[in-house]
This record gives C-alpha cells, sequence and structure tokens, in this order.
C-alpha cells in the first residue's frame, strides 16, 4: 500500500500556486510602472494605453510559459538562493526577449517607446526577486532572532554545520549556536 503525505503535497501545491499568481500578478504591474516611469509619472494619450494594454495579451501568456520553463516553482521562497537569483534573471531575459519577438511580428513595436522593455525588465526582476527574498530573510531572522541558551559546536565540518542548521530551523530548540571551535587551524 502507498502511503503519501496529502497535508505535505497539498502544502507545496499551495505553495506553487501562489508563487505562479504572484508571478502573473506582477507582470502587468512591473509593465504598467514601466509606461508610468517612462512618462514620467504623468498621463499618456489613449492610443498609447489601448496598446500598452494589448501588448499585455502577449506578454502574460509568454512569460508564464517561460517562467514554468526555467523552473521559477521548483522550490519554496522560503529557501530562495543564488540559484533562484539567476534563474529569475535568465527567465526575465528570456521572457522580454521572446514577447518582444512575438510583438514584432503582431504589431511591429508601434508605439512601443524603446526604454519600455528596459524597464519592464528590471521592474519585473524586482517584483519576482524582491519578495522572494525577503520573504527568505523575514523566515531565517525570526529563526535567528529566537533567543535560547548560547552553546559552542565543536567541529567546524559537514556534521557541525548540519547541526547548526538543524538547531536554527528548529522553531522548538532551545539552544542559540553562537560559535565553531576546531582542531583543524583551516576551518
Amino acid at each position: 500500500m502507498l502511503n503519501i503525505d496529502t497535508s505535505n503535497l497539498l502544502d507545496r501545491l499551495r505553495s506553487r500556486y501562489a508563487a505562479m499568481a504572484h508571478d502573473l500578478l506582477m507582470i502587468p504591474l512591473a509593465w504598467y510602472c514601466a509606461y508610468w516611469f517612462r512618462y514620467n509619472l504623468d498621463g499618456m494619450a489613449d492610443s498609447m494605453i489601448l496598446s500598452m494594454n494589448q501588448a499585455l495579451i502577449v506578454l502574460v501568456p509568454v512569460q508564464a510559459v517561460i517562467f514554468w520553463r526555467l523552473g521559477l516553482y521548483r522550490g519554496v521562497w522560503r529557501f530562495a538562493s543564488m540559484p533562484d537569483l539567476v534563474r529569475i534573471i535568465k527567465a526575465v531575459a528570456i521572457g522580454v526577449t521572446a514577447s518582444l519577438f512575438v510583438l514584432f511580428v503582431t504589431t511591429r513595436l508601434s508605439d512601443l517607446p524603446r526604454s519600455i522593455p528596459i524597464l519592464y525588465g528590471l521592474l519585473l526582476f524586482v517584483c519576482l526577486a524582491g519578495p522572494r527574498f525577503l520573504y527568505r530573510w523575514r523566515k531565517d531572522h525570526r529563526l535567528y532572532s529566537n533567543a535560547g541558551k548560547r552553546v559552542l559546536i565543536i567541529g567546524a565540518g559537514r556534521a557541525g554545520e548540519m547541526l547548526v542548521r538543524d538547531l536554527l530551523n528548529d522553531v522548538h530548540s532551545t539552544y542559540e549556536p553562537v560559535a565553531f571551535v576546531d582542531d583543524d587551524k583551516k576551518k
């Protein structure tokens, strides 16, 4: 008989879909902000607003496919790391390039100022990476702020590192690692 932890599976799916929903909402936000910054936080002509809205019909699905294919939803935000940052950079760069290609084929990029793709890419990167790393910082800060009994870890090798990670990740731990000691001076 197959024993599956359904609550863990549901939590992972829920967090994956929440991350996906967040990212999909950030696409129009970054796009509109790019135009808003381009036009100095001022109003735009009606034709520009129409072309800006029509471009979203291309941007959202193209970016969504790129995000999925490059694995932005493999990990959990709590463990966001440098490889995730690189994945976000690649996803934004490839997504902006692919979106521009599709927009060029369909509209010849009419009514698209040259600065918009650059602003959009930068803003989308900030909108995707910022919340992930803020979430991780908040989780790590909460973990490290639990004041417990201060302990010294003997052994600075892999086992010592794993012990510290376990102590820091255990919310019920009464120990707060403060330093390593080791007989190997290189460590």
